[in-house]
């Protein structure tokens, strides 16, 4: 079990929140706005009512003791107030939201760990959903590398990882196969035949990864 502190209870801090929570995890969360707070009751540890860019409240939600703290705030100027606090109070690991890429530049020269933007990557999934049919799911790693999760083309079916080559047709790196909802192969053998019905999840740059869903 870990300890998170989540800071800001918008759409996207209660959605990370619940489910931290829900996976028995000890998650403290905090808003300025009372009613957000009350409506955590049950489905957080703890809950303070408060502005993150005060220091006694950062240091009642723990940020100092925690595992992780997430920065769930969509205003500009409180996001970084509170993500130079958090750095401040020495949180040990820092995960905030940014509006957009000027937003994230800044949190990333505070020092903050990791900086997602979430509608930047939910327009990156669909921006890959639209361009192949084959593609599930993707995780944005930085600017130019992602983790993708795409449905074995038709042509590779009943051949081997190595006879499909990816990394030397295509720069790309096989990380897993998900053969139904029980099984997963993680760092699959070169000898391991590609079924009907597989997906693979696949890593590599963005240019290298287009090249691959334009297979059938």
């Amino acid at each position: 079990m870990k300890q998170f502190a989540v800071l800001g209870l918008g759409r996207f801090g209660s959605a990370v929140a619940e489910t931290l929570y829900e996976l028995g995890h000890e998650v403290v969360v905090v808003d300025f706005d009372e009613d957000n707070v009350n409506n955590f009751d049950g489905k957080s540890t703890h809950g303070i009512i408060g502005d993150t860019t005060h220091e006694d409240v950062l240091r009642a939600a723990g940020v100092k003791e925690v595992d992780t703290v997430i920065i769930a705030i969509t205003d500009f100027q409180t996001s970084i107030m509170t993500a130079l606090l958090c750095k401040e109070l020495q949180a040990k690991n820092i995960i905030a939201k940014a509006r957009h890429d000027k937003h994230a530049k800044i949190l990333e020269q505070i020092g903050v760990d990791k900086v997602v933007v979430p509608e930047k990557d939910m327009g990156r999934k669909l921006a890959h959903n639209l361009s192949s049919r084959n593609v599930i799911d993707i995780i944005t790693l930085s600017s130019n590398y992602e983790i993708i999760e795409i449905k074995a083309p038709q042509s590779w079916i009943g051949s081997t990882i190595a006879q499909v080559d990816v990394r030397k047709r295509f720069g790309l790196n096989i990380l897993g196969i998900n053969r139904g909802e029980l099984e997963f192969i993680g760092n699959p053998q070169p000898s391991v035949d590609i079924k009907k019905n597989d997906s693979l999840i696949v890593l590599g740059s963005t240019s290298d990864l287009a090249k691959l869903e334009e297979i059938e």
